[in-house]
């Protein structure tokens, strides 16, 4: 009968020998499922009740009472005065412990001298550290309520250990480190009748099945790491709490809501990490917000912060954040505090702040701030977030470097502080400068897009195909250029064909070009426009008929073009590839409208587009880039296959029912008839 209870004693004791990984799962499963299996053959608990005393060691009441058992004693209540003699049988030995009651047990001020040659130094009433640790059998504790003072690791990996009763009153008023480290099945804490008002260090470490923070309603301390990776918290009430050190509920994943007190004082470094939280209000009492407090929490999603300062990192990484409320005493905006928060679109809020530091809102989710009495911008503070426009203040008296980069949706940023403009290259962003005293701040040499004082001595822009970063085209004020300028690589993936369509590109400009060039060729201009010694091209725009030739790009409206490329057909002057600038001088900019008009063809529309226009599938692209079987470069708009960049245009069919591909006739609208050649060696329009 005994080979049996042992053998099932062993077989749990195998299975819960479990190594602490830090934020292991709840195994609570586990041991169900062995005491199911073991059961059966598990008649009764090797029990002993044992009364110590100075002359009569535990050791010694114990192999009396169980004989060759007594190193296997699973369930085992001491009484009478233990000493440290007794503390060291207790800790090398009885491996196969279940159940311990120490209630009633008085310890004595005592020393044993271990074979090592090392001594055990014990006062009264004191637990020596690490008295039960690694204990992986020990499911249930009873401490001395006459203990006044406890070691550190008392009761580390007890892996199995699930309910703890705690009613001493000590002289240290705390739970020590790494106490109840690892203790991956504790559920239970009892803490009822005791004076604990601290949590010391990783005390609860891992200890993933624990659920219920209630009973600890004394405690005003945590210290760090204290419920690191308690994954079994879904709510904690520190109603009571005033300081709460760094890590103290890192990776409590389950952990969704938290109730702060309003003494609270102080919250450490990554003290909330990686939980479950979605909601939190941090109260006006905290005076020590140490970096990261809540960063990396990606269920956050409403903020109430009313401290004066939000410290570096804070919300770092919290993707969902969408709210933030703070109150009217929040002036600073720590670095990297938002770092990273997607869902963060509306600043308005934030009426208070007047110090904004180093890439405080980069990644954010803003497409405009309101920055009213802000002074000072960090370094990146707003950089790689989805602004439109920006207005920087009078009352900003310093702006750091690249606080904007990275801002590929920014058209226009509105200066009107007398603080120079950082460098920043966005090449389709307009700069509006004020002259103050009859000078205007200054700026650096990547500003190409100046107006000062609605004026603008040169605007250049350029054709850039990327990615869907490309930078939009949008005026958001209205202005005078004296020059102004567009420049396209043309660079022809083939020749262009006599008597087939190719070679042709979509364009879209947002004034009208007198000036139309090659670095190499000189002056360029559409066939039948009339321009002297002008190398030509052809212009073409969506009629009610088809394409019809034009002679002249009017602004906002679609147009295609294709230059002649064939070095058997053309003569070498007129074939054209390469960088082509677009130019005018003295030119109105309007405010770009929110929809520019489509040209309306026989079967589908031509739609003009400043903006980056990803594949998708009512989207018509021409296949500049993209080969199609049976078709030559730039001779078909596909569907779906290619992206449109700013400053092209794309086709949209109307009906329901639409083809996969919409051919080009080769044919102007306005000439189909024409079969003649004229002397340049460049066929006519209409042969093209």
């Amino acid at each position: 009968m005994r080979k049996n209870k042992y053998g099932a004693t062993a077989l749990l004791a195998g299975v819960l020998l479990l190594s602490l990984n830090a934020c292991s799962g709840n195994g609570a499963e586990e041991i169900a499922d062995v005491e199911q299996q073991a059961g059966a053959s598990r008649v009764t608990l090797i029990e002993a009740t044992i009364n110590v005393s100075e002359t009569n060691t535990l050791q010694m009441q114990l192999e009396a009472t169980l004989g060759e058992n007594a190193v296997k004693v699973q369930k085992l209540v001491l009484t009478g005065e233990m000493r440290a003699v007794d503390m060291y049988y207790l800790q090398g030995s009885l491996n196969d412990l279940q159940e311990l009651d120490m209630s009633a047990v008085i310890i004595k001020a005592s020393t044993y001298r271990k074979p090592s040659g090392n001594s055990i130094n014990i006062s009264d009433n004191e637990l020596i550290g690490a008295l039960l640790s690694g204990k992986t059998s020990l499911r249930s504790i009873q401490f001395p309520s006459s203990i006044q003072k406890i070691g550190s690791s008392v009761c580390e990996e007890c892996t199995a250990l699930t309910t703890v009763t705690f009613s001493a009153n000590l002289t240290n008023q705390e739970i020590p480190g790494r106490m109840f480290y690892g203790c991956t099945h504790l559920t239970t804490v009892d803490l009822t009748g005791s004076n604990v008002q601290k949590i010391d260090y990783a005390a609860f470490y891992g200890c993933s099945s624990l659920t219920d923070y209630v009973q600890f309603a004394s405690i005003t301390n945590l210290g760090g790491d204290a419920f690191k990776c308690c994954s079994g918290f879904t709510s904690v009430d520190l109603s009571n709490v005033t300081n709460i050190d760094a890590r103290a509920f890192e990776e409590c994943t389950s952990l969704e809501s938290v109730t702060f007190s309003n003494q609270l004082t102080s919250i450490g470094f990554y003290a909330f990490r990686k939980t479950a939280l979605t909601s939190v209000d941090i109260p006006a009492s905290v005076t020590n917000l140490s970096s990261s407090a809540f960063c990396d929490n990606t269920a956050l999603t409403t903020v109430h912060f009313a401290a004066n300062t939000i410290p570096s990192s804070t919300f770092q990484g919290c993707t969902q954040l969408a709210t933030v409320t703070l109150t009217d005493n929040v002036t600073t905006i720590g670095s990297s505090a938002f770092y990273g928060c997607i869902a963060l679109t509306d600043y308005t809020p934030f009426s208070s702040v007047t110090t904004i530091e180093n890439s405080a809102f980069a990644g954010c989710g803003f497409s405009s701030l309101d920055l009213s009495n802000v002074q000072k911008i960090g370094y990146g503070a707003f950089s790689n977030t989805p602004l439109t426009t920006l207005t920087i203040p009078s009352s900003v008296t310093a702006v750091g470097g690249r606080f904007i980069s990275g801002c590929n949706q920014l058209t226009g940023l509105f200066w009107e502080s007398t603080a120079s403009v950082p460098d920043v290259y966005l090449p389709n962003c307009f700069l509006y400068l004020r002259t103050q005293n009859g000078e205007a701040p200054a700026f650096g040499p990547n500003w190409k897009n100046v107006v000062i004082d609605g004026v603008a001595e040169s605007i250049e822009f350029n054709f850039l195909q990327q990615n869907a970063d490309t930078p939009p085209f949008r005026c958001p004020q209205a202005f005078t250029a004296k020059k102004i300028s567009f420049t396209r690589d043309f660079n022809n993936w083939q020749n262009t064909v006599i008597g087939a369509s190719s070679g042709w590109y979509t364009i879209t400009l947002p004034f009208t070009p007198t000036s139309i060039t090659h670095p190499e060729k000189g002056e360029l201009a559409p066939f039948g426009s009339g321009v002297e010694s002008a190398k030509p091209f052809w212009l073409r725009q969506l009629t009610a008929e088809g394409f019809a030739d034009v002679t002249t790009i009017e602004p906002n409206v679609s147009y295609i073009l294709s230059l002649p490329y064939n070095t058997e057909m053309y003569a070498d002057e007129y074939n054209i590839r390469g960088k082509v600038t677009f130019s005018a001088e003295n030119v109105q900019i309007p405010v770009t409208p929110d929809a520019l008009p489509a040209s309306d063809g026989p079967t589908f529309q031509l739609c003009p587009t400043y903006q980056y226009v990803p594949m998708r599938g009512n989207v018509y692209a021409l296949n500049t880039n993209y080969w199609v079987e049976d078709y030559n470069y730039g001779s078909v708009f596909v569907r779906s296959v290619q992206e449109v960049y700013p400053f092209e245009a794309y086709a949209v069919v109307p009906s329901s029912a639409a083809p996969a591909v919409l051919s080009l006739d080769f044919r102007s609208a306005n000439s189909r008839a024409a079969g003649v050649r004229n002397t340049t060696g460049i066929p006519q329009i209409g042969d093209k």
